[in-house]
């Protein structure tokens, strides 16, 4: 697949489930925003930044969580999106805090962190535990760095078009950029997972 078919495929599993995923967006807009100003009160201003960027990952996961559904062709529902907060939560903020690292080293680090661990939230949601998620991640990158780096790029673009439409496009954008990432993650499995029986096939005729 070419990253157009990653964005096709993100836009058409969008607009099948228009509704459900708009629906799920606002209200984790809603809810993120009022972590935000519940964490205003917190006098300690690093303090708070720091805390909002660790459960901002908790939010993406739940976006992911229901993007997911509706990329196995179920109907995403809002449990979907609150289930990481219930059922896997110290998994996902380790994943969180580990895309965030890279702010340490002037910002430029989350730019490695960021790529090397884009499927970390994704893998959470699908049982992963924090840490595997991440070495999980990283090895589906590092199988095929171009082809992730091409839809990374053409995502940030299509996001940039949404937050110019006063923001309000990126509850479109921000969906169809995970359902793309969702199917480049499930090419990238299947392909490591056929290369890696090659392999072993191979290994076990030259043992005989």
């Amino acid at each position: 697949m070419k990253t157009a078919d990653y964005l096709r495929f993100g836009y058409r599993t969008f607009t099948a489930h228009f509704a459900g995923l708009l629906s799920i967006g606002v209200a984790i807009a809603a809810s993120q925003a009022i972590v935000h100003w519940a964490l205003g009160f917190i006098a300690l201003r690093a303090l708070a930044d720091a805390v909002e960027v660790l459960l901002s990952g908790l939010f993406v996961a739940g976006l992911f969580n229901a993007c997911r559904s509706a990329a196995l062709g179920r109907v995403p529902r809002l449990a979907d999106a609150f289930e990481p907060f219930v059922r896997r939560p110290l998994q996902a903020l380790a994943a969180s805090a580990a895309l965030s690292a890279g702010l340490l080293l002037f910002g430029v680090g989350v730019l490695i962190t960021g790529f090397l661990f884009v499927f970390s939230l994704l893998l959470v949601c699908e049982g992963d535990s924090g840490w595997r998620a991440l070495l999980h991640s990283k090895r589906l990158v590092l199988s095929n760095p171009v082809r992730v780096l091409a839809l990374l790029g053409a995502l940030a673009l299509l996001n940039l078009l949404g937050a110019l439409a006063l923001g309000i496009g990126l509850l479109v954008t921000t969906p169809i950029s995970l359902l793309s990432l969702i199917a480049l993650r499930l090419e990238l499995e299947s392909e490591y997972t056929a290369g890696s029986a090659a392999r072993g096939g191979s290994l076990a005729r030259h043992a005989h």
